[in-house]
């Protein structure tokens, strides 16, 4: 069994794994259940495991959530000889992805977000070996190109530059 066709066999729509007219889709990772040990949790009480677990060889492989409690998954992690490496999240329950965070020695590496309700890419976020925002990029037009990008110093909040469509503007941080 592949994870998509779990996720998939508990919504009624099918999510975006391509891309299409308007930019990049967000897109859920493949994985293959088969073989793995399955061990379910369930949080409130109704019966039904809310969140699982799957181990490879007693190593932790994948957890999926339904925080809403609706008997739809909700948010995956995937690991990598048990650490975490992704984590996908449909954030307002429609059974697409809003978000996607993806991490490198146990730090986040960059995270991709959708606001339209259909899993179109409108920002990404860039960080360092440290797991510090270093660049975010918006869609600001609905296009599918990336057109704001923010630049900022480590452990800083905000941005030290932008530039729009090829246009650089200097920020000078708010203290």
């Amino acid at each position: 069994m592949i994870l998509s066709l779990l996720f998939l066999a508990c919504s009624k729509e099918k999510r975006s794994v391509a891309h299409g007219q308007g930019g990049a889709f967000l897109q859920s990772e493949e994985i293959s259940l088969e073989g793995l040990r399955r061990e379910g949790v369930d949080l409130n009480g109704d019966g039904k495991d809310d969140q699982i677990t799957y181990y490879e060889n007693d190593v932790k492989r994948l957890v999926t959530r339904d925080i809403n409690f609706d008997g739809v998954v909700d948010m995956l992690e995937y690991y990598e000889n048990g650490v975490l490496i992704r984590e996908e999240s449909d954030l307002d329950f429609d059974a697409k992805l809003d978000l996607v965070v993806h991490y490198k020695d146990g730090k986040i590496e960059s995270k991709e977000y959708s606001v339209d309700f259909m899993g179109t890419v409108h920002g990404r976020q860039i960080y360092n070996a440290q797991g510090q925002l270093i660049r975010a990029e918006r869609d600001t037009d609905g296009d599918g190109n990336m057109d704001e990008f923010e630049f900022y110093k480590p452990g800083q909040s905000e941005p030290y530059k932008v530039e729009r469509k090829g246009d650089s503007i200097e920020s000078v941080p708010s203290q």
